[in-house]
């Protein structure tokens, strides 16, 4: 709507500045309005208005799309982490018990490197 209202504006400032007398303008004036209430008016503008309800339409579909795909990736990294998670679990489990020297502290040091969040 804003932009046949911006074609309406420009074309009745265009119209002023063609210097036509009053009689001229008003002429243009009922041609714009006839054609304005016409049906190929109408016809386009509906063809405009489908245009934009499709495009629309297929940008919600693509969002969500998106926001499925998204979705299933978080998921992925989630069980990355658990898994990860559950590795280190195991290796701390396997240094306490039974192996001198070196701490869980400085195993998960290490763990804590090694998966330290990638930026994506």
């Amino acid at each position: 709507m804003v932009r046949i209202a911006r074609i309406l504006r420009t074309s009745m400032v265009q119209l002023a500045r063609l210097g036509i007398s009053a009689a001229g303008r008003r002429d243009k004036s009922d041609a714009l309005l006839s054609y304005l209430a016409s049906e190929e008016f109408a016809a386009t503008f509906g063809g405009v208005r489908e245009a934009i309800e499709k495009a629309q339409r297929a940008l919600g579909k693509e969002r969500r799309h998106h926001d499925q795909s998204w979705a299933q990736r978080e998921g992925y990294y989630r069980h990355v982490d658990s898994g990860l998670a559950a590795i280190y679990a195991s290796v701390v489990g396997i240094i306490d018990n039974g192996v001198a020297g070196e701490s869980s502290v400085e195993i998960q040091k290490v763990v804590e490197l090694s998966t330290a969040p990638a930026i994506h």
